[in-house]
């Protein structure tokens, strides 16, 4: 009601009963109405976006490149940024075509805007990041196309901290790119259907295409599956909203903008590659993955990916089917849309020979809004239980974390030396994972109160896990995983006259990587066993000295005697690859050439090698 004194609108019935008023007093209420449901909004809307950031942003910046990928790919990213060669991404000079340019043309840039003020992996980590970001955003959009606002915002809530979310966004991975394109080429679908755009089709076509872009033909099909199970679902309903004489033109132009930007990529790469670089990308990165050529990288399930929101996916899978089964009626065209999404998604990738993980992450959309819809129509007392199991087990993670400098100390004597400092530092750190278990304990107070929706009582104690994970455990991580000093001093052993003679052996990518982006350095690979055994005898034409990246004991290799002039162990673990640099005990035939060297031929040698490009292209 207006906020008019009572005895002033008793005195006052004539105005009351005028007009004027009583539509003073129905859009007063109209207002109230709009107030209380939009400040619910807002405050629930500015709550998920800023926890949704900080764990998209803790711990990007401040730690080092982290195998198995990230040296590659920002090698890569570094690569392109340096050379400008945006068509065919190269590994230390060589071209490294297992997937398509996209993702590494972007972080080149990212480098080039922010390398010297991130440096090299914060700037292509922070472009990780921003993927992460359009990918909540397109969720909130699609979602909010479909259903409502405040159930897109869940969706964007439990997405932030799936565990697949988090961890791919946090990686230099090109599947950050895909999941991008994915979810956007399928809003942008659906967004064209229902509006009957012809101009959204052509946009869902340019998504289309950078999702091939990022990572190949793997991303048309992850789209192609939420599109069928879209129109599937509209003919099922009886709900096609574009079933008119046009909707042919429509799809066409999607894909004839996709065919276009994806083919002129391709006659770009194929006029600038050998044959054999065009049988590796093609045949074997492409179809032997379906075929079983490629080698198997190992698969984890959708349970772990959509951690800890697990248990709502799978209840709303089970639910929507026994209710499909037991009123033997259609189910609404939202719910047969995700479930031949997920499923069929899921069933998908179990055919590649190469079960990937990380093919998963276009697809966790889907099973946050299952969650998210779940949450929305069922409220059970085994969600109350599971509510407070998250809450206690985020409670005392972060606890430990905190209290890391006190816990620990009782298992240092066990524990790499190396560990000792990041483990046992009290420091602003901790503080933060003390600040993230208040947070963490107030929601478990409040979930006790039912003072908070089930939702909220899994969402912040498990940003605050997340955030906190990347605190006192990604310092102590770091300092295991970090490649830069053991390159950095391996590479300041080899004299600068002697690096244009020095040749690389069994290099594995993660090598290649670290020596280009914390050594500047290339080393031409040798191929063949026997210019080994030539190179350790003195008498290659090219060669004085290898450095070897081996598993197995030199003596394996090197059938002779030799010099070890200098090794490493990488991340300090003898049960990585070892880094040998060996010569032969004899005179090497180019050593008067090394002698001879002046201080300028020596700096263009080493520039030269910079930018080696024995490519293998045409």
């Amino acid at each position: 009601m207006p906020p008019f004194p009572l005895s002033y609108r008793a005195g006052c019935s004539a105005v009351a009963l005028h007009p004027a008023y009583r539509y003073y007093e129905r859009g007063y209420q109209v207002f109230q109405w709009i107030d209380s449901h939009t400040g619910v909004f807002i405050k629930n809307s500015g709550i998920i976006i800023g926890l949704s950031l900080i764990v998209l942003f803790v711990g990007v910046f401040d730690r080092d490149l982290w195998t198995p990928d990230e040296p590659r790919v920002a090698a890569m990213s570094l690569e392109m940024a340096r050379t400008g060669n945006y068509v065919v991404p190269h590994l230390s000079g060589r071209p490294f075509v297992e997937k398509p340019p996209l993702y590494y043309a972007i972080g080149g840039g990212m480098i080039r805007l922010f390398g010297d003020v991130l440096g090299v992996p914060g700037a292509v980590r922070f472009s990780t990041v921003l993927w992460g970001i359009g990918v909540l955003v397109i969720t909130f959009k699609l979602t909010r196309r479909i259903v409502n606002p405040m159930l897109a915002l869940s969706t964007v809530a439990i997405l932030a901290t799936m565990a697949g979310f988090v961890e791919n966004f946090h990686w230099i991975r090109v599947d950050a790119a895909l999941a991008f394109f994915c979810i956007a080429a399928v809003w942008s679908f659906i967004e064209a259907r229902e509006k009957k755009s012809l101009f959204r089709h052509l946009i869902t076509g340019v998504f289309t295409a950078g999702a091939f872009l990022s990572k190949g033909w793997i991303g048309p099909i992850l789209i192609a599956i939420p599109v069928a199970a879209y129109l599937l679902s509209g003919r099922i309903c009886g709900a096609d909203s574009d079933s008119n004489s046009k909707s042919w033109v429509s799809g066409a132009v999607a894909l004839f903008t996709f065919a276009v930007l994806s083919i002129a990529w391709i006659v770009m790469f194929r006029l600038r590659v050998s044959d054999a670089v065009w049988h590796e990308w093609f045949w074997v990165n492409h179809v032997g993955r379906f075929t079983g050529e490629a080698v198997q990288k190992g698969h984890k399930t959708i349970a772990v990916y959509s951690l800890p929101w697990t248990p709502f996916v799978f209840a709303w899978i089970a639910s929507t089917i026994y209710r499909w089964i037991k009123t033997r009626s259609t189910p609404p065209r939202m719910h047969l849309f995700l479930l031949i999404w997920g499923v069929a998604s899921a069933a998908l990738l179990t055919l590649p020979a190469t079960k990937r993980d990380v093919y998963l992450l276009p697809v966790i959309p889907a099973y946050a809004f299952m969650s998210a819809l779940f949450l929305s129509e069922h409220c059970r007392e085994w969600m109350r239980g599971y509510s407070f199991f998250i809450n206690g087990l985020c409670l005392i993670s972060l606890m430990i974390f905190a209290s890391a400098p006190w816990v620990i100390k009782p298992f240092l004597e066990h524990l790499d030396p190396e560990l000792h400092q990041p483990l046992t530092e009290l420091g602003v750190r901790n503080i933060a994972c003390f600040a993230a278990a208040a947070i963490s304990a107030g929601t478990l107070l409040l979930l006790y109160r039912r003072k908070v929706s089930l939702l909220t009582a899994v969402f912040v104690p498990a940003a605050m896990l997340f955030a906190g994970a990347f605190t006192v455990p990604m310092k102590a991580i770091d300092y295991q995983k970090s490649l830069r000093d053991d390159f950095i001093r391996f590479t300041k052993q080899i004299p600068p006259q002697d690096l244009p003679f020095v040749a690389g052996w069994n290099f594995s990518q993660t090598t290649l990587g670290a020596f280009y982006v914390y050594s500047n350095l290339v080393l031409p690979q040798i191929e063949s066993a026997d210019r080994v055994q030539s190179i350790i005898a003195g008498r290659d034409p090219e060669y004085c000295s290898l450095v070897l990246n081996q598993v197995h004991s030199i003596d394996d290799l090197v059938d002779q005697k030799y010099l070890l002039l200098y090794e490493t162990y990488p991340r300090g673990n003898r049960k990585y690859r070892a880094l040998y640099w060996i010569r032969g005990p004899h005179r090497c035939m180019l050593e008067p050439a090394i002698a001879s060297q002046s201080e300028d031929a020596i700096k263009t040698a080493v520039v030269r090698r910079l930018h080696l490009m024995d490519d293998g292209t045409d």
